[in-house]
């Protein structure tokens, strides 16, 4: 690694680390501002509550009163309404309902506070016909009567005289009711009746429980919400507090300036530090180390090095230059005669030697350019054995190490050799490879191969080669099994000599592969009887196929010397769809072949 991407790593390292540490300062007193709003927020929530609750205390004790004041008794249990209407104005409550012991409305009243309206109820309803119990004390309920949201209480009066046996007493949470207490907590207070409770935070008051949640908008704005239940449907409602966030405001925006001002004052401090030391120190010091390199690459003793200011670094340099003088001038001798030794071993080897960094040939022997007319042509040949495009030198030749597989490559205009390579690495870039001539072995490993899997009378493939093709095809393709035998065969060897019948083997097979496509294989089983494989399972074609042969042998004419011979051939096939292995098509052909030869010869029959 460069010294002056070190020193650039080290500056920013130190940047970083002074951001990471004032941040931390400042995300630090983000989470104190938040901890202060949140006791704050739980503070106007428990205010909220408080307010809630001295309502539903308030409702709680008019019940108490009512209960034994036998004079607003009898006014419930009237039919005078002024002195009923009264009751609201004067203890300051909006909703009043007598119910009868099955807990059914049987007479009430509503006041509208903002209107100043009085609505008078003397109809029977349903609306508190319920088994819930609601007559705790200490309990705060709410309910939904009409579209409103009221907070409520009742008392068993136990009378027989009275008419009614429940007094139900509610205060509307409406407009003006928000506003007392968006008053007394100095915050704007609104009623939701859907919304998206996500935190949940718990505040206990008394034998009640309650939860609400804080939702920050932005840097100048929150909402929190307190959830109540509808004690009747049980289904939440909310009141929602907003709260301007001043101060969280100012602090966050007095950091963020902080944090600015103090980032782009390091950075400036660590540029200027940068620049001066790589001005002064580690361009210079890049320099005489890029020298040296250059240097040990190229092995250019005669480069000088460069320096403008008069001082140690300059000194280092002046010294290193007449250090690499020096060198320069013992060594070229030295490696003048090392070259011309080494050049003597390896011209003296009988084989084909060449040193490569794997792209190039830097040096060769006397047996090379005996061979070869130029090292471009070597490439040129080298290169069209590559599978791949743009293997190096290297990787071409890795693949040519045996006498199985030997690389043919042009030696001249008309002449081809084949050769294999022995590849060593001398050191961290080149290579030393040796190159033998194995032409003559690889013409007798050719034939060698040859005799192995074709028929030496018809050219075709023998018995092991036809059967190995039938295995390897089943395995990943459809195909058609054929097997034909020559008719009477015996009789043509009996009559005409076995020399004649080996020429009717040969002529017939080069007959049926010159009827057949290029990529159809055919191969002789034993004496007179032949494979074909092809690549098509469709029984008319195949059946065509056989008769087209079958036609063509039976009308051509053999002629040996002075002697006309004509034969007749016998089909039988299948194809590989219906069977299980190669082994069962053979079978099924060869059954398919008797077929033929039982019913009469020089027919095609199928199995």
């Amino acid at each position: 690694m460069k010294l002056g991407i070190k020193v650039l790593i080290f500056i920013s390292t130190i940047l970083l680390t002074a951001t990471l540490f004032i941040y931390s300062i400042i995300n630090d007193n983000y989470k104190s501002i938040i901890n202060f709003e949140n006791k704050l927020i739980k503070n106007n929530m428990k205010n909220l509550i408080d307010n809630i609750d001295l309502s539903s205390e308030a409702i709680t004790n008019i019940l108490e009163v009512y209960r034994y004041d036998s004079n607003i008794l009898d006014i419930l249990n009237s039919n005078t309404s002024e002195d009923f209407q009264n009751l609201f104005t004067r203890d300051n409550f909006t909703h009043l309902f007598l119910l009868d012991e099955n807990k059914k409305i049987i007479k009430g009243g509503i006041y509208n506070r903002n209107s100043e309206e009085f609505y008078y109820i003397n109809q029977k309803s349903n609306f508190f016909n319920t088994n819930k119990n609601f007559l705790r004390k200490d309990q705060i309920y709410f309910t939904t009567y009409e579209f409103e949201k009221i907070i409520f209480n009742a008392v068993k009066i136990d009378q027989n005289s009275l008419n009614f046996k429940y007094i139900v007493i509610g205060k509307s949470i409406d407009s003006k009711f928000l506003s007392l207490i968006a008053r007394l907590s100095d915050s704007y207070i609104s009623i939701y009746f859907d919304y998206d409770f996500k935190n949940k935070y718990e505040i206990n008051n008394s034998n009640n429980r309650f939860y609400y949640d804080i939702d920050r908008r932005d840097n100048n704005t929150l909402f929190s919400s307190l959830k109540l239940t509808d004690f009747l449907t049980q289904k939440d409602f909310y009141l929602s507090m907003k709260i301007d966030r001043l101060y969280f405001s100012k602090i966050m925006k007095n950091n963020k300036t902080i944090f600015y001002i103090f980032v782009a004052s390091i950075l400036f401090l660590l540029l200027c530090s940068y620049i001066f030391i790589s001005k002064f120190f580690t361009n210079r010091i890049e320099e005489i180390t890029n020298t040296v390199k250059n240097v040990s690459k190229n092995k250019k003793l005669n480069t000088k090095i460069k320096m403008t200011y008069n001082d140690e670094i300059t000194y280092l340099a002046n010294k290193i230059n007449d250090m690499l003088t020096s060198i320069d001038i013992s060594q070229h001798e030295n490696l003048k005669k090392e070259r011309d030794f080494l050049q003597s071993v390896i011209d003296a080897q009988q084989s084909i030697i060449l040193i490569t960094d794997g792209n190039d040939i830097k040096s060769t022997n006397k047996r090379f350019n005996d061979h070869f007319d130029s090292k471009e042509l070597f490439l040129t040949n080298l290169a069209l054995l590559d599978q791949k495009a743009h293997n190096n030198f290297i990787e071409i030749v890795k693949n040519y190490d045996s006498y199985e597989k030997p690389a043919k490559i042009k030696v001249s205009d008309n002449k081809d050799g084949y050769f294999i390579f022995d590849i060593k690495k001398i050191d961290l870039k080149n290579y030393i490879i040796n190159m033998n001539d194995v032409s003559k072995i690889n013409k007798d490993f050719t034939n060698l191969k040859y005799k192995a899997n074709f028929d030496e009378l018809t050219g075709v493939f023998n018995k092991s080669s036809i059967i190995s093709i039938g295995n390897e095809w089943f395995k990943y393709k459809n195909f058609s099994t054929i097997i034909l035998d020559i008719d009477h065969f015996k009789k043509i060897n009996d009559s005409f000599g076995h020399i004649y019948g080996d020429y009717i083997l040969r002529d017939c097979c080069n007959l049926i592969k010159h009827n057949l496509r290029h990529f159809d294989v055919i191969g002789r089983f034993g004496g007179e009887e032949f494979i074909i494989l092809i690549e098509n399972v469709d029984y008319g074609v195949i059946k065509n196929i056989c008769e087209n042969l079958r036609k063509k042998i039976a009308q051509y004419e053999f002629k040996y010397d002075n002697t006309s011979i004509n034969i007749t051939i016998s089909f039988g096939f299948t194809n590989s769809i219906i069977h299980k292995n190669f082994n069962e098509c053979f079978k099924a052909a060869d059954k398919a072949l008797y077929k033929a030869k039982n019913n009469g010869r020089n027919q095609v029959c199928s199995c």
